[in-house]
C-alpha cells in the first residue's frame, strides 16, 4: 500500500502546536488539536477524499491529541 507524506504533515502540527506554550495576559495554556487526513489517489475524486478525510478527522477527535489517516 502507498502512503503520501499527509500523515507526517499531520503529526508534525500536532507534535508543534502540542508542545508550545500560549499564553493571554497573566494565562498560560497549553492547545492539542485532533486531524485527519486522505491522500489522493488517481482514482480519487474531490468528494471521497473529502469523505474520508472527514471519517479520519472523527476518529481522531474520538482518542483527542491524534492524526488519524484513512488508508
Amino acid at each position: 500500500s502507498g502512503s503520501c507524506n499527509a500523515e507526517l504533515l499531520a503529526e508534525r502540527v500536532r507534535s508543534e502546536i502540542a508542545n508550545a506554550k500560549y499564553s493571554h495576559g497573566a494565562a498560560s495554556f497549553h492547545i492539542t488539536v485532533s486531524l485527519g487526513v486522505a491522500c489522493a489517489r488517481s482514482t480519487s475524486t474531490v468528494d471521497k477524499i473529502l469523505k474520508e478525510a472527514d471519517g479520519a478527522l472523527y476518529k481522531a477527535k474520538k482518542t483527542k491529541n491524534t492524526v488519524s489517516a484513512a488508508h
